[in-house]
């Protein structure tokens, strides 16, 4: 059998396309924008609190991988921060098509509604975070997340704003399926008393207060009928906010001469 001849025209035809292939390639690597170019400052501004930047680079990664469901609820988070609550709620949505029960999206999606008033939206999203906690039984005693924690803020923030609309039997629901899920949560009982002691049932109140005492040494016993929780949030949360919540309800109790 003998061996097939080459012309040197036709070897240098396929060098070139070749080389022409290869250097189309790296001009696509170095031109086109990809996720690296813009997730390191992305993270950066989210970081740094630049919310404005933040947005605006998750946006363009969400252009160029619209399933990364991270990138969707980054920019929906920092949308918020800046008052844009339907770009926010737009943001979450198409991250909840990827993923139906993060409820780290779920968390912040019913903030969102609440900053927009929209309350019954607000309820069924929540109580679906809340199925979830119950249903997970995440361990609180490893430490709480950030996640954790503002699944915590959801479930008081919704408790006030269903205790103002005077949706009591809905708000006492959604903090007895919030203790079940984590029964060393204070702030959960003090908030469970100021509705019991709103619908009239001081017995009931009193022993939601004593395990919120059990908890806490330092709480006396409540000699009036606490019936308001403090306003939930001033600002977008963060991971914090379930501790500024409580230092409120703290600042509360110092106010009528009941202890820190």
């Amino acid at each position: 059998m003998s061996t097939p001849r080459y012309s040197l025209k036709a070897t240098a035809t396929v060098s070139c396309i070749y080389a022409a292939g290869m250097l189309l390639c790296i001009g696509y690597l170095y031109l086109v924008p990809s996720i690296f170019d813009y997730w390191g400052p992305a993270s950066e501004a989210y970081q740094d609190g630049d919310y404005e930047a933040a947005a605006e680079y998750f946006e363009k990664i969400v252009e160029l991988r619209p399933r990364d469901s991270d990138s969707h609820f980054y920019r929906g988070y920092s949308l918020g921060t800046q008052g844009d609550y339907e770009g926010a709620l737009a943001s979450f949505d198409a991250a909840l098509e990827i993923k139906p029960d993060d409820s780290r999206v779920l968390s912040f999606k019913t903030i969102a509604l609440l900053r927009r008033s929209r309350l019954e939206e607000a309820v069924d999203v929540g109580t679906r975070l809340n199925s979830l906690r119950f249903e997970e039984g995440v361990d609180v005693d490893a430490g709480l997340s950030s996640q954790d924690s503002s699944y915590f803020f959801v479930q008081y923030a919704l408790a006030y704003h269903l205790l103002e609309s005077g949706d009591l039997e809905q708000a006492e629901r959604m903090l007895r399926q919030a203790v079940a899920a984590d029964s060393t949560w204070i702030l959960g009982y003090l908030s469970l008393e100021c509705i019991l002691n709103r619908t009239g049932r001081p017995l009931e109140a009193l022993e939601a207060h004593a395990r919120a005492r059990a908890l806490d040494a330092n709480l006396k016993e409540m000699p009036y009928e606490s019936t308001v929780l403090p306003i939930p949030y001033g600002s977008w949360p963060s991971r914090n906010d379930e501790e500024r919540v409580a230092q409120t309800c703290r600042e509360v109790r110092l106010s009528r001469g009941l202890g820190a």
